[in-house]
C-alpha cells in the first residue's frame, strides 16, 4: 500500500511537472523569444515576387483519349505521346456519362506534389 502511495505521488509529480507553465523567462530574467519573426524590410519585395510566381501555374491543354475512371477522384487520359492521370476534384463533371475512348480535350496544371488537377474537359463529338 506505501508502494502504491509513492508510486501514485510520482506519478502525479511528473503529470504536474510536464503540465506546467513557462513564463518564458531565462535564468537571468530577460524574456527571449526564439519563436519572433526577423523584420528584414529589404526582403519584403522579393517575398511577394517569388509569391507571385508560385502562385501562377503552368496550364496544359492536351488533346487525346478519355481511358476512362481510374478512381472515384480522377481519370486517365491518353495523348500521342504519354497517359496521363489526371486528379479532378475541382471540377464537377459526370465521367460516368462519358464514354471510354472518346476523344476529348483537357486542360490541367501539375501542383506542387506533382499531380495533375484537372481545369476543363471538353468531348469532342
Amino acid at each position: 500500500m506505501k508502494l502504491r502511495k509513492i508510486s501514485f505521488g510520482l506519478l502525479l509529480a511528473v503529470f504536474l511537472t510536464a503540465c506546467g507553465t513557462s513564463t518564458g523567462e531565462n535564468a537571468s530574467g530577460s524574456n527571449t523569444d526564439n519563436n519572433a519573426p526577423e523584420v528584414n524590410e529589404e526582403s519584403d519585395e522579393s517575398v511577394v515576387e517569388e509569391q507571385d510566381i508560385a502562385i501562377e501555374k503552368e496550364t496544359l491543354t492536351l488533346e487525346g483519349t478519355f481511358v476512362g475512371q481510374v478512381d472515384a477522384n480522377s481519370i486517365e487520359f491518353k495523348t500521342a505521346e504519354d497517359v496521363y492521370v489526371i486528379q479532378t476534384l475541382e471540377t464537377d463533371i459526370n465521367f460516368d456519362s462519358i464514354s471510354e475512348g472518346s476523344s476529348a480535350t483537357a486542360e490541367f496544371y501539375e501542383n506542387e506534389a506533382g499531380q495533375n488537377i484537372l481545369q476543363s474537359f471538353k468531348v469532342k463529338e
